[in-house]
Order: structure tokens, then sequence, then C-alpha cells
């Protein structure tokens, strides 16, 4: 049986502009949920002039 969870959380500035965006999915399956997955992504933006964004993958199996 899988499972999935996904997870977004913003941080708004007191004009309403969004800062701080973040995106995390996790999932698990296979026999006693052994092998699991992460996705989670980041993007900040400060102003017009400054964004970034990362992002990061993990992946793991129990035996």
């Amino acid at each position: 049986m899988a499972r999935s969870q996904t997870v977004r959380k913003w941080i708004v500035s007191p004009d309403g502009k969004v800062i701080v965006q973040a995106h995390s999915v996790a999932s698990a399956s296979g026999e006693q949920e052994s092998v699991t997955h992460q996705d989670i992504a980041v993007k900040i933006s400060i102003d017009s002039s400054y964004s970034r964004s990362s992002s990061f993958s993990s992946a793991s199996s129990r035996k």
C-alpha cells in the first residue's frame, strides 16, 4: 500500500506579498512501507530584484 503526504507553507509580508513558499511531498510504499521518497522545494522572493529557488530529493529503502 502506498501513502503520500503533501505540505505547503507560505510566509507572507504585511503588504500581502509571498516572501517564502515551501512545498514538501513525502511518500512511502512497499511491504511495511520500506521504500520512502521525499521532495522539497523552497522559493524565496525578497523583492523584484532578488529571488532564489532550491530543491532537494531523497530516497531510501529498508530491507
